[in-house]
């Protein structure tokens, strides 16, 4: 099997595997059928978009983070994350599932949004033992916050924006916490003990928020909302599009500079250092927001918007875009880019969630990104194009995706480019010509289907 072969089997295997799920299959009948199932799936609720509630945080996949109008945010970090191990998590952030050691006790924890400003927290153990959370000082560069401890069962803070404006958080508990918020602090820990037979309920959120105490069966509904909803695969292969689903839900991240949450490569302190400066890698972030798309078809257009906004005016996609990395990496590699697959994305998350408008919006970008390739990267003019760089061979061996495969051993670079025909790019931008023809065809531009198809 070729490459081509390859990659066209793996995408259609993921989008054929999700529509076992029965909420999804409605997604191929007619164009006002989907346009209703667009309207439920794919607008949020005004209110929900204000305020985002997910583990949105880079450092603290075991925190919950609140943002508001993306001028204030806090993070409730659990703390699973350094024993945990993650479970099913709703895209919605409706419902999540971790288990996870405390000093040597299993714990099951499981929260979700309630409401549009709040999220409930049950923790539940077999036997005794202390719940240890922190809230971290300002989670990122331009939110600030004040907490403090106003009753033995709850916190409160001010959440601070860049402006100086402020807006209400708060947290109510079950049982009694001990913390270091005696006096307005920025940053601390509390704790609180579970017992056998009484699991720690607990509330948090802006403004008014619901007592502790009833939020069992809220998160008892949530949980079968979505395992009766949820993309599923069966065969010699497993759940593997659950299994794909839990990953991509729990790697959506935000950004104060971008103010936006997109779905990226991983949430490690090595790919990121500073949680508003997130890499987009250009045929990373593009699979990974094909496979967002199989449960989040508005995540996955929005990671594709984020990323195509990194590209340059002559067409080029970089390699990445929006990284603050220790050492000299720029913000934007421009030295090389990365294989064309981008079109590929975007048509197959159409396919399953047709969207025109969509389509529309981000068609002209990948028209300039496939015209790019033939005017910079055919070094010795025979037609064929090479990986180049602006920069060392290494470079150049990068911009491949392959990062240091010695498929390219023995060749050498001359002037930008290998002096090597590369049997892959030319595949790639091939297969980028044929989707990119799929799309103009749908948007019914048929001079641009004569030129690409």
């Amino acid at each position: 099997m070729n490459r081509r072969s390859f990659i066209e089997t793996v995408t259609s295997t993921v989008a054929l595997a999700a529509f076992t799920s029965s909420r999804h299959t409605s997604a191929l009948e007619n164009e006002d059928s989907v346009a209703r199932s667009a309207k439920t799936r794919d607008s949020p609720d005004p209110d929900t978009a204000r305020v985002r509630i997910g583990n949105f945080h880079s450092f603290y996949p075991g925190g919950i983070a609140f943002l508001k109008d993306n001028a204030w945010g806090i993070v409730l970090d659990i703390g699973w994350d350094k024993t945990g191990k993650p479970g099913s998590a709703a895209p919605d952030h409706s419902i999540h599932h971790i288990t996870f050691d405390n000093e040597g006790v299993p714990v099951t924890c499981e929260w979700g949004r309630i409401g549009t400003e709040a999220a409930a927290v049950r923790i539940r153990a077999p036997r005794a033992t202390q719940i240890s959370m922190e809230i971290p000082a300002r989670p990122w560069a331009f939110f600030n916050n004040i907490l403090w401890q106003n009753g033995n069962h709850s916190l409160e803070a001010l959440a601070v924006s860049a402006e100086g404006e402020t807006t209400r958080w708060q947290l109510q508990c079950n049982v009694p916490i001990t913390s270091t918020f005696a006096k307005p602090v920025c940053e601390g820990k509390f704790s609180a003990q579970i017992e056998a037979n009484k699991p720690l309920l607990l509330v948090a959120g802006f403004g008014e928020i619901p007592p502790p105490d009833d939020i069992g069966s809220l998160l008892d509904a949530a949980t079968q909302k979505y395992e009766h909803s949820r993309a599923r695969a069966t065969g010699s292969w497993g759940d593997f599009a659950g299994a794909i689903a839990d990953n991509i839900n729990n790697s959506q991240l935000y950004s104060s500079l971008t103010k936006t949450v997109a779905t990226l490569i991983g949430r490690d302190q090595w790919i990121v250092t500073n949680p508003d400066y997130l890499p987009f890698f250009t045929w990373d972030t593009s699979f990974n927001a094909l496979l967002a798309s199989i449960e989040n078809p508005e995540q996955a257009r929005e990671t594709i918007r984020i990323l195509l906004s990194f590209q340059r005016p002559d067409g080029m996609m970089p390699q990445y875009g929006g990284w603050k990395h220790e050492g000299s990496l720029p913000y934007i590699n421009v030295a090389f880019s990365n294989p064309p697959v981008t079109s590929l994305c975007v048509w197959k998350i159409h396919e399953r969630w047709p969207n025109r408008n969509f389509l529309a919006a981000v068609y002209p970008k990948l028209l300039m990104w496939h015209d790019w390739w033939p005017r910079h990267s055919d070094g010795n003019g025979n037609g064929l194009l090479e990986w180049g760089a602006f920069g060392s061979f290494e470079d150049a061996r990068l911009g491949c995706g392959w990062d240091d495969t010695p498929a390219f051993n023995g060749a050498t670079k001359i002037g930008t480019q290998m002096n090597a025909d590369a049997v892959d790019l030319n595949s790639l931008w091939s297969m980028d010509a044929e989707y990119l023809a799929r799309i103009a065809g749908e948007l019914g531009q048929l001079d641009d289907v004569l030129s690409h198809g």
